[in-house]
C-alpha cells in the first residue's frame, strides 16, 4: 500500500473525498488499459492510499502472478484474488487497481457496488496490444497469438465491464486520470450514488421504463449496455431536443 501524499486536496477534490465517504475507486478493466498508471495519479491528487491487488496478492502468497497461474492454475488464483480483493473494500476511503478478471466474479462485483465506485478504463485493441507487448508477465498472453486471445476477453468481459459505474475510454493514461478526477456532473452523480427514478408505464406487451435522474444522458450507452448487452440501438428525437442533445 501506497501512503498518500501530503500535500492536501483542493476544494473540488475535497468535495468529492467528502462525497466519497469511505468508499473506494476501483479501476476495472483489461490488462493494458492503465489502471495501475491512472489509479497512481488519482491518489496522488486525491491525497488517498493506492493499492494494486496484483501486488497485494502477490504480497500475501509470496509468489508472483506469473507463478501463482503455473502452480495452481486460474481458478485457484481468481478465488486468492476475491478474498483479496473482498479484504481491501472493508478499508476504504482508497484507490484500488484490480486484475482483468476480478470484475467478472459476480460477489466481486457486488462488494465494489457496496463499498466502492467503479471505473472501466475502455481501451481499443491496439492500445492494449502496444502497451502488454512492453511486459511478458501475462500468464493469459503465454500464447501463440496473444492478439486473438485479448479480442477474445474484450468479447467476454466488455460487456461486464459495462456495468461499472463510470465508462472512460483512455488513450493516454496520465490525460485520463485528470479526467477521472474531475468533479463534473457525471463523476458527481455516481459518486453520490443518486438512484435514477424509474417510471413504469404499464401498457401490457407493450410496457416499458422510463429512467428519470442526473448524468444519464452522458451514460446512455454503459445503461443501454447494461440492460441489453450486443444490443444495437437507435436514438428517436425531434429538431428542438437534437440541437440540444443528439451529439
Amino acid at each position: 500500500m501506497n501512503a498518500p501524499p501530503a500535500n492536501p486536496p483542493d476544494e473540488g477534490q475535497a468535495a468529492l473525498l467528502e462525497q466519497l465517504g469511505s468508499r473506494s475507486i476501483v479501476f476495472v478493466g483489461l490488462m493494458g488499459a492503465g489502471k495501475t498508471a491512472i489509479g497512481r495519479k488519482v491518489a496522488a491528487m486525491l491525497s488517498l492510499p493506492f493499492i494494486d491487488s496484483d501486488q497485494e496478492i502477490e504480497t500475501v502468497s509470496r509468489m508472483s502472478v506469473p507463478e501463482l497461474f503455473e502452480r495452481y492454475g486460474e481458478p485457484e488464483f481468481r478465488a486468492l484474488e476475491q478474498r483479496v480483493i473482498l479484504r481491501l473494500l472493508e478499508h476504504g476511503p482508497q484507490v484500488l487497481s484490480t486484475g482483468g478478471g476480478a470484475f467478472m466474479n459476480a460477489q466481486t462485483r457486488e462488494a465494489i457496488a457496496v463499498h466502492g465506485v467503479s471505473v472501466w478504463l475502455k481501451a481499443d485493441l491496439d492500445l492494449l496490444m502496444e502497451r502488454v507487448s512492453k511486459k511478458q508477465n501475462r500468464p493469459l498472453l503465454k500464447n501463440p497469438d496473444p492478439r486473438g486471445v485479448l479480442e477474445r476477453l474484450m468479447g467476454e468481459r466488455y460487456p461486464v465491464y459495462a456495468t461499472a459505474d463510470i465508462t472512460v475510454p483512455t488513450r493516454d493514461a496520465l490525460r485520463s486520470s485528470r479526467r477521472c478526477c474531475d468533479c463534473d456532473q457525471r463523476w458527481g452523480a455516481f459518486v453520490n450514488k443518486t438512484a435514477p427514478v424509474k417510471v413504469e408505464v404499464g401498457l401490457g406487451d407493450r410496457a416499458y421504463d422510463i429512467l428519470i435522474g442526473p448524468g444519464l444522458l452522458s451514460d446512455a450507452g454503459t445503461e443501454i449496455a447494461r440492460r441489453l448487452p450486443g444490443t444495437r440501438a437507435a436514438i428517436i428525437t425531434d429538431e428542438n431536443v437534437a440541437a440540444a442533445h443528439l451529439e
